[in-house]
């Protein structure tokens, strides 16, 4: 039997963020406090496989699924783990679930997302997706399985930093030593550091909680990547 599928929505990217969590590379989600109020609000998600849908400019694309994941309680948070860890694909490379035109390397997905009263086919999809935490039917899931299962074998190509994984980014704003922050954010999570700020809350369904000072997985706004497409609207 296939393990149920859960399709986690990533925002955009915005400026000063250096869009900490997912922390791919050592198969961590949720230790910024990110997906806490939906997700990652009990353990439901264990034994279920992560999609990572990057929104941008090129649509939602399938960044990252993970095998099978376990949920641990800490002192903060809970975290999402899984092993073997592994670099989500690059943005531009991923399979789309779903873009503006309504086009999608997933079976079944557009049927899905026709019904929901939103404007664009974007706009569905975080419609659906934003704060769901219920696994997709079966039919859909395996579309997402195969479209990861054909972008991997015909080559897409893998992140070789994380922010790859983005639409875009600011040189000047990411991390660049993520061993570090991974270390901070767990003894944060597991109640070790009294340095932490508890109120870096930003009222937002993916916020920041017991989230050492840069990390963060809250959009704010960017330069764009010149490879990827125009930078999107600036905002105080």
């Amino acid at each position: 039997m296939s393990a149920p599928l859960i399709i986690v929505h990533l925002r955009r990217p915005n400026a000063r963020d250096r869009r900490t969590d997912p922390l791919y590379e050592f198969g961590s989600f949720g230790l910024t406090g990110c997906h806490r109020t939906n997700l990652l609000a009990d353990h439901a998600a264990a034994g279920a496989r992560l999609a990572f849908a990057q929104g941008g400019d090129l649509g939602f694309r399938l960044v990252m699924l993970t095998p099978p994941v376990d949920v641990r309680q800490l002192a903060h948070v809970r975290e999402a783990f899984w092993s073997p860890a592994a670099m989500p694909l690059r943005y531009e490379t991923a399979p789309v679930l779903i873009d503006n035109d309504g086009s999608s390397a997933v079976d079944g997905m557009r049927e899905l997302l026709t019904s929901v009263n939103r404007n664009t086919w974007r706009e569905k999809f975080s419609s659906s997706f934003r704060t769901r935490k219920q696994p997709l039917d079966a039919v859909v899931a395996g579309g997402v399985v195969r479209a990861w299962e054909r972008a991997v074998e015909f080559g897409a190509e893998r992140a070789e930093v994380y922010w790859e994984a983005l639409p875009y980014w600011d040189e000047d704003v990411v991390d660049r030593d993520r061993h570090s922050t991974h270390e901070k954010l767990l003894k944060a999570a597991r109640g070790e550091d009294p340095s932490i700020d508890e109120n870096d809350d930003d009222g937002d369904d993916v916020n920041a909680a017991t989230v050492p000072a840069g990390a963060s997985c809250r959009p704010r706004t960017t330069r764009a990547n010149p490879k990827v497409g125009p930078t999107p609207p600036r905002r105080c």
